[in-house]
Parts: C-alpha cells; structure tokens; sequence
C-alpha cells in the first residue's frame, strides 16, 4: 500500500535465510517496481479528500496505541468523557478504505500552511485537540466553499488538551449548545427515511454510539435521526425519541459541514457495523463525488490514484484471502468493471502493469469504461489522456496475448461519426461485458 500511496518499500531481510524460496516473493516485488518505475515515481496524490491525523489529539488527548516495531501497544483510556484518538482515526480509515474511496492522510502542519485546500473535502475523525489558528483556517476553508465533515468532540479542547467552554468549530458545524456528554450502552437512535444521508439504509433503528454530544443545532440547520432516551437495560421496552440529533448538516458561506455527533469512528472500529459504514461514506459521498467507480461486492480492494503529466495511475490493491493475519492466500478477483468520472477526462490508452496488456474502453455520458479481466494482488492501471477537440484519437490498443486473464479479440468496422458524410475506422474489442470501442474520432481533424 505504500508505493500505492507515493512511498518507499522497505524491509528487513536477514542475510542467514536471503536464499529461502519466500524470498522469491521479494524478488517479484522488487522487479515489478524496478520495471514499473517510470509510473511510481514523480506521481502526486489525485485524490479529494482528506483525513486528518491530529498529533495534539494523539499526545494531549486520550488514545489506545498498537504494538508496532516503534510503539508499544496500551490502553490508556481512563476519561470516560473522551474518545480514543487511535480508535476514531482508524475507523475512519477503514470505511473509506473498504468503500473505495479516494482519499489522503494528512497532518496539523497540512492545515497550518494551507495545503490542505487543494482538497474538496476534510475529514476531521474526532480531532479533539485544536488550535485557534488551526479552526481558523479550517472556518475560513469552508465559508470560501470547502467541505467538511466532523464528529463527535472535534475542536472541544485546546491544542495542549484543555477543555473548551464552547467547541471552536461550532458556527461551521452548526452547534448552538453543548447540552452533555452521554455514554451509551443500550441506546438506539431512529433513522428518517428519505433523507440522502441515509441512503441504503434498511432499519429504522440502529445503535447508538458508545459517547455522544448532545446538543442543540443552531436556527435553520437540517438535522437528521435523532437519539432515543436512555436505555436502562438490554430487555426493556423501547425508550422514546429526544430532540437531540445525530447529524447536523450546516451551510456555511459558500462551503458546507456535515457533523456526526457521536464517536462513530471508535464504534465503526469496535464492530463494524454495516450502518455505520454506510452513514459515514454517504456523508462523504454527499460532499464529493466519486471520481473511480470499482463495481464488486469486495471490501477488501483498496484504491489510490495518482497522476504525472497526460498519464493517472490507478493502483488496485487486493486484499481478498482468508481471515487470518498474516494472509495465507489471496483470492484473485476477476471481471472487475471500472468507472472513471474524472470531468473534462478523454481517455487514449489504458494499459495494464500487471497484465501487460492495454485494456478496451468506451466512453458514455462522460465516463471512461473498461474492465479488469483479473485482478491478483496488486496491479496500476496507467490511463493516458489526451484532448480530442477537433482532432482524431486513434487506438493505441494491441491485439496482445501476453499476461493472464481473457484476451480481447478485436476487428476493424466502420461506424458512422457525428457528421453522416464522412466515417472513420474505430476497433472494436469484444469481451463478456459487450463491444468497447477503443477510440472515437471527432472533429474536422477526422479523415
């Protein structure tokens, strides 16, 4: 995943084992990146959105820690007010890793020199500890037209983990006033169909996350599912419905902010939860839409896209195989239909790494279509791109036999263009998925 991201590779081999057969694994790593180079290096990030990790909220906030070759692994939650630093981050990161999306890792010093608005979107996962000049930049982000999502006690402690009297972000989030802090054990809150917020959602109950803010929303914001009172017991009789809500979703000058008020990134950690999930992709998909559309039932595919000059690089990453840690196996996924949605994007090439082979592709109503025959465990799919105004593309494509999957067989025929009195050759390549032209031809530059 790091070269996937921008980064190096790095391992720890000893010299008394370098000859064993597993080493042959390194080897093919090391050659695919060798004869891959080109498209690995000098790349930036394409992605929108970002997701925050807060150093102040790790250090002067409260936060599990994992065991890694760096860390020791501990528990040091002992304020029952405050959520996990740790635990929120990475709950966070896992429902947008599973569901697709694009997105970044970024810091504190992101926000201080600004960086961070090159983003559509900032996700800020229970960053409890904030400066003022932190929250401005990040208010004055958003009031320009920026989108941001926030939960549970973003921005209530300083930068130095000091309660706040008033939340600094609550004018962007849309909150009047801090009523409490509540822990949940038992606590349901009920959904409001209809709303797009909730979109896939299938149950007019869920549970409530383990701690929540309940507060008053500000004159005028929509807000959307609502906490039931507090439950004693697990096998009592539904409590009824409060007027504190769950997510306020606020217009701020030109910019926009959705808040989950309770710790949802924890909860999502602790048992993911299929609702969970749901609700914190489709804030996410409210606010930016997907520019890379991957059409399988897997959760365990993982992207990242990348670009240098005319060429985006696509990583797919597969982490398909049996539930154990470390994978055994990795299961291949095969037939994988790609959606690409990048505006202004004209495709004249998709080739890929893993395969060797270019891929056939169509493009309708603003997208570029293909699909992955197999996808093993790591491929990058590198897509030119090129204006077509006025001028033909030609294909680029090969009838290659070369790499694993199905191959594409393709003919010549001519197709009528936009103007009736002229027609140009376009290969057509044939898979189960129908006929994808490779090119279309445009403009008076045509013949």
């Amino acid at each position: 995943m790091a070269v996937a991201h921008g980064a190096n590779t790095w391992y720890g081999i000893y010299q008394d084992n370098n000859t064993d057969a597993r080493m042959n694994t390194v080897k093919a790593v090391n050659q695919f990146l060798e004869q891959n180079e080109e498209d690995l290096t000098g790349t930036r990030s394409a992605a929108r959105v970002a997701l925050l990790w807060s150093d102040s909220t790790a250090n002067h906030y409260q936060s599990t820690s994992e065991e890694t070759d760096f860390t020791r692994g501990e528990d040091r939650l002992t304020e029952w007010q405050q959520g996990d630093a740790r635990g929120s981050f990475m709950g966070w990161y896992d429902a947008l890793s599973r569901s697709r999306i694009l997105f970044d890792v970024i810091d504190e010093a992101s926000i201080g020199d600004g960086s961070f608005q090159r983003y559509d979107l900032v996700i800020l996962p229970e960053s409890s500890c904030m400066s003022e000049e932190e929250a401005g930049h990040l208010e004055a982000y958003v009031r320009r037209g920026g989108k941001l999502i926030a939960s549970f006690d973003t921005a209530f402690y300083d930068e130095e983990g000091t309660r706040r009297p008033q939340p600094l972000l609550a004018d962007v989030l849309g909150l009047k006033e801090v009523v409490g802090i509540l822990p949940s054990r038992f606590d349901h809150m009920e959904t409001e169909w209809g709303d797009p917020l909730l979109k896939g959602m299938d149950q007019s109950l869920i549970p409530a996350p383990s701690l929540s803010v309940r507060g008053k929303p500000s004159p005028g914001v929509h807000t959307v599912m609502r906490y039931r009172r507090k439950q004693e017991s697990r096998y009592e009789e539904l409590p009824d419905a409060t007027d504190f809500p769950f997510i306020l979703r606020n217009r701020h000058g030109a910019g926009e902010a959705i808040y989950l008020t309770g710790n949802v990134g924890k909860f999502y950690e602790c048992y993911a939860l299929p609702e969970y999930r749901t609700l914190m992709t489709n804030a996410v998909r409210e606010l930016c839409e997907d520019w890379v559309i991957v059409e399988t039932e897997a959760e365990s595919l993982h992207l990242s896209l990348r670009k240098k000059k005319n060429r985006w690089m696509l990583h797919l990453i597969n982490y398909t195989g049996s539930m154990t840690r470390p994978i055994g196996s990795v299961l291949p996924l095969r037939m994988l239909p790609i959606r690409l949605r990048i505006p202004g994007f004209q495709a004249t090439r998709i080739w890929s790494s893993a395969l060797q082979r270019t891929l056939p592709f169509q493009e309708a109503n603003g997208e570029v279509i293909t699909e992955l025959p197999e996808l093993s465990i790591y491929d990058i799919l590198v897509v030119e791109h090129g204006s077509a105004s006025g001028k033909c593309r030609r294909s680029l494509f090969h009838n290659t036999t070369r790499g694993k999957g199905r191959d594409a067989h393709h003919e010549k025929r001519n197709l009528p263009t936009s103007d009736t009195k002229r027609k140009t050759s376009v290969e057509i390549f044939e898979t189960t998925s129908g006929k994808f032209p490779s090119a279309n031809c445009q403009g008076a530059g045509c013949q």
